[in-house]
C-alpha cells in the first residue's frame, strides 16, 4: 500500500505547476503585461563607411547641380524645355533621405541640400569669360533658373520637414515607452503559483473585515 500510495503520489507531482507530460509552462511573469508593444529600438551610431556614403551622396549632388545647369539652356526647336531641373527635385527628395537613413543625423541630412544649392548658385552667377556681359549657363530666359532653384528648394524643404517629423515622432515613442516602463524595480512582482492564497475559501477577495460588536 505505501509503495501504491508513494508511486501516486509521484505521479500526481509530475502534473503540478509544470504542467501534464513533463512540458514546463511558461513564466509567469510573461503574461499580459509583457505582451505589451515593443519598445522603438535605440538610434545607431554611424560609423567611418556611414560617414564615407554621405560623402558620396552629397559629391553626387554637387555633380547633379552641375549637370542641371549646364542642359538648363537646352531647347527642342524654338521651345526651351529646362527638363534638367527635374535632376535638382530628384536629388532633393533622395540624397536627404539616403544620408539620414545612414546617420540618424539632420545635419548629415541638410549636407546634400547645402552643397547643391551652393553649387547651382555659384554657376549660376558665373559670367562668361569670353563675353562678361553674358552669363555662363543661360543667356535669355532666366525664368529657367528660377525654375531650377525654385523647384529644387521646395523639394528640399517638404524631405527635411518630412524628415525632422519622423525624427520627433520616434523620439516621442521612446520616451514614452520609457515612462509606460518605469524603474526597473517599480514593476509587480509576479506571484509564485506555489504559494497558497491567504484568503479563506468561499470569503470575497473584496469583502470587508466583519466588524466587532
Amino acid at each position: 500500500m505505501d509503495s501504491g500510495e508513494s508511486g501516486a503520489d509521484v505521479e500526481l507531482g509530475s502534473a503540478g505547476p509544470s504542467g501534464w507530460g513533463g512540458q514546463v509552462s511558461g513564466d509567469p511573469a510573461a503574461g499580459p503585461a509583457g505582451a505589451g508593444a515593443a519598445t522603438p529600438a535605440e538610434p545607431v551610431r554611424p560609423g567611418a563607411v556611414d560617414w564615407l556614403l554621405v560623402a558620396f551622396v552629397t559629391l553626387l549632388s554637387a555633380g547633379t547641380a552641375l549637370v542641371g545647369v549646364a542642359y538648363l539652356p537646352w531647347h527642342v526647336g524654338p521651345v526651351p524645355v529646362p527638363v534638367s531641373a527635374l535632376l535638382g527635385v530628384g536629388a532633393m527628395i533622395l540624397a536627404p533621405r539616403a544620408c539620414y537613413r545612414l546617420t540618424g543625423s539632420m545635419a548629415a541630412a541638410a549636407l546634400p541640400v547645402a552643397v547643391w544649392f551652393g553649387v547651382t548658385v555659384w554657376l549660376v552667377l558665373q559670367r562668361n569669360p569670353m563675353m562678361l556681359s553674358q552669363a555662363l549657363s543661360v543667356v535669355q530666359g532666366q525664368w529657367r533658373v528660377m525654375v531650377l532653384l525654385g523647384l529644387g528648394s521646395l523639394a528640399a524643404a517638404a524631405t527635411l520637414t518630412l524628415l525632422w517629423a519622423e525624427r520627433t515622432q520616434a523620439r516621442y515613442a521612446r520616451t514614452a515607452a520609457d515612462g509606460m516602463a518605469g524603474p526597473p524595480g517599480s514593476r509587480p512582482a509576479a506571484a509564485d503559483p506555489a504559494t497558497p492564497d491567504p484568503t479563506p475559501v468561499g470569503a470575497e477577495a473584496d469583502e470587508p473585515p466583519a466588524r466587532s460588536t
